[in-house]
């Protein structure tokens, strides 16, 4: 199997679950892509942190400036700005590229640029 799994949302309202879950996906001979907004280097100490593992990962930023088409403008704070249609669409497109079998992602706003199996992932937490 090939799943996609997003960060921001996802992995990081439930690092503990997601750690198991992939884990237990890549030692089953599985792919684990993950995909996600930021570069690598934005992400990687939470991917680390949280004990994820992962066979592929993808960022719409490295993609964009590897493909020199779409402007992107940073914020003061350093956050990524470009077209909504451009980063609306990365996410889906990379799964059909590499034939994911599910991606699971916590915004509705993706999933129609999908033509591959697409999980809503809502993160309920509990009252203290």
């Amino acid at each position: 199997m090939k799943i996609g799994i997003d960060i921001h949302g996802v992995i990081d309202t439930n690092p503990t679950f997601f750690a198991e879950f992939s884990k237990m996906l890549v030692e089953a001979g599985n792919e684990v892509h993950i995909i996600t907004g930021p570069r690598f280097s934005v992400v990687e100490k939470t991917l680390k942190d949280a004990g994820i593992k992962y066979t592929h990962f993808f960022s719409i930023v490295e993609e964009e400036e590897r493909l020199g088409v779409t402007e992107i403008v940073w914020t003061k704070d350093g956050d990524p700005f470009m077209d909504f249609n451009v980063w609306d669409r990365a996410k889906g497109k990379y799964a059909e590229k590499h034939k994911l079998d599910l991606h699971i992602d916590d915004s509705t706003k993706y999933s129609e640029y999908f033509t591959t199996p697409f999980a809503l992932y809502k993160h309920n937490k509990k009252d203290k």
